[in-house]
Parts: C-alpha cells; structure tokens; sequence
C-alpha cells in the first residue's frame, strides 16, 4: 500500500517498530472462548452472566471477519439482550447463527407461534428502548406505537428499562 500511494510511509515506519505477527481469530476457537468470556464479564460487571455451551460451539465456528472487535461487539450485545444474566443462542444474531446464509427471516425451530411473537415483540423493544437511551416515549416514536401501547407491552412481557 506504500508503494501504491494508499498508505503514508511516515506512518507505516512508525508503526512497524516490532511487528507482531497473530492469527485471525477464526484460527483460534479457543481463544474465542476465553476472549468472550472476558468480554461478558466486563460488560455484566459484578451483575454476573452464563454464556450457555451451544453459544460457545456456534461461536467458534463463526469466522469474526472483524476478529477482536467484532467479538467484543458481540459480547456487548448479547449482555444487553440478555434474560436474568443467561446468554442463550436464541439472542445470536442470524449471521452467527447461520454463516453464509441470505437471511430474509427469523429462524425459530418448532417453537409455538405465540411464542415466537413473543420473542420478536420482545426483542423489538429492547431495541427500541436501547436506540432511545431507555426514553419510553422515544422508544414508542421508534415502534410507531402510543406510548401507553409500549408501556402496557414493556409491563407484560417483563421487560426491564436501561438506565
């Protein structure tokens, strides 16, 4: 890139002192085990959390083409998302899920269709309410619903409001 003009010589020497060379993540399944563990306890804190073993599987078979930061992204996201500290693969976004799949809808298994309503009504909201900093009447603004709607759902779904 140097030779090409696409990157400042300067820059790439001061840079280069002592290169280090380290394999993408993709290489290294259980460093994604560890790195999201580290992960989840710094975003959960003293609150605490279980990463189910189905979402450690799922996760070292995705390739985090963003390696470091992308799993550090991840992490932050299922720790918002989710329920009583438990991340589930329910909460993994389809690309994890399903790597390479042209994803037009969710994927539920064989769970009921009230269920299944349910968690999108659910999930809808949280991200919602994380869009809007925990603003219910913003939140509602974002789902096109009254605001006395979203507090009735947000009431019945039990679903708790970031600070």
């Amino acid at each position: 890139m140097v030779a090409e003009g696409k990157f400042r010589e300067d820059l790439y020497y001061r840079l280069n002192v002592f290169p280090i060379q380290l394999p993408p993540l993709r290489e290294r399944p259980k460093d994604i085990v560890a790195l999201a563990k580290h992960f989840a306890l710094r975003f959960a804190g003293a609150e605490g959390f279980t990463i189910e073993e189905d979402v450690l599987e799922i996760m070292k078979q995705y390739s985090f083409p963003g390696n470091v930061r992308e799993l550090r992204n991840l992490m932050e996201r299922l720790i918002l998302l989710s329920q009583n500290g438990v991340i589930n693969k329910n909460i993994l976004p389809m690309e994890v899920r399903f790597p390479g799949k042209l994803h037009t809808c969710f994927y539920f298994e064989t769970k009921p269709l009230d269920e299944i309503l349910k968690e999108v009504e659910t999930n809808a909201i949280k991200d919602a309410l994380l869009r809007s900093g925990g603003n219910k009447a913003k939140a509602a603004q974002i789902l096109s619903v009254p605001a006395s709607t979203l507090k009735t759902r947000i009431e019945k779904l039990g679903i708790g409001v970031p600070n």
